[in-house]
């Protein structure tokens, strides 16, 4: 087989989204297309934003325990399936930047969020547990979450820039009153993580195979061979798939990774 790996995001493909506090299995359509993939001799990767030790228990919950590895915190972390690191980023200026936004952000604890009144009315943000990154997970009422959670990043950015630490971040809506934004050392993404792996195995880019979903996906989808997408897919996420040649799922999440893993088997078999 030429293309013998297979990089799989985990949240808005394996399962949709949720915090890294509401552990939920991957949908069980995602368990029989990674088993077929396995059948296939494929190893995989289950790639994400969350650490890898949430990567690991929502893996085991989902009845996952041969080997693969998981790329998580968006390539700043990666380990085996047994726990082993095989990479962390540097965290140079980490402690500095979590105290300074911690400080910043956090006001009357309200259920673990912390009540953060603005000039146009009140948001909520709570810090989601990292390892080499850092993760604000943020909610809004009354119709005001992108304007929230632009103000968030903003501000985060701002601290960046005046202290002149090594970090960049971006972004994500999730739901019409929560979203997060995600802090991540500069020029690591998906795509290093994934670089990680394929020299710890000695398999070349053009080998690998990788399902995403949003746009923190794209520089792993740009980065492999063969990228795939399920249904629900960002619009910017199969423009870039199409233009490689790729496959785009009609279904989405969990049933759009098994109709995938079955076009893998069709092309396997022919």
């Amino acid at each position: 087989m030429t293309h013998k790996y297979y990089n799989i995001d985990c949240d808005g493909v394996l399962k949709p989204y949720t915090p890294a506090s509401e552990k939920r299995p991957f949908d069980s359509e995602a368990v029989r297309g990674i088993g077929l993939l396995t059948e296939m001799g494929y190893k995989s990767a289950i790639v994400s934003g969350k650490n890898a030790q949430y990567l690991l228990d929502v893996a085991h919950m989902s009845g996952l325990h041969d080997d693969f590895y998981l790329i998580g915190e968006n390539g700043a972390v990666v380990t085996d399936s047994k726990g082993k690191r095989l990479y962390v980023a540097s965290r140079d200026g980490y402690h500095e930047l979590k105290e300074i936004l911690l400080n910043k952000f956090i006001r009357e604890n309200v259920d673990g969020w912390k009540r953060f009144e603005w000039n146009e009315g009140v948001g909520y943000v709570m810090e989601e547990e990292k390892e080499a990154t850092f993760t604000l997970l943020v909610k809004s009422e009354d119709g005001l979450l992108p304007k929230f959670i632009r103000y968030v990043a903003n501000a985060t950015q701002q601290v960046i820039k005046d202290k002149g630490l090594p970090f960049q971040l971006a972004y994500n809506i999730t739901s019409p009153c929560s979203g997060y934004v995600d802090i991540t050392p500069k020029n690591v993404n998906k795509a290093t993580g994934l670089m990680v792996v394929s020299e710890y195995l000695g398999i070349k880019p053009e080998e690998m195979r990788a399902i995403g979903d949003s746009k923190n996906d794209l520089p792993m989808l740009k980065f492999v061979g063969y990228p795939r997408a399920v249904g629900n897919a960002d619009k910017d996420v199969k423009k870039v798939v199409e233009k490689k040649g790729g496959y785009i799922a009609r279904n989405p999440y969990g049933k759009g990774v098994l109709e995938i893993a079955m076009y893998e088997k069709a092309l396997f078999s022919s």
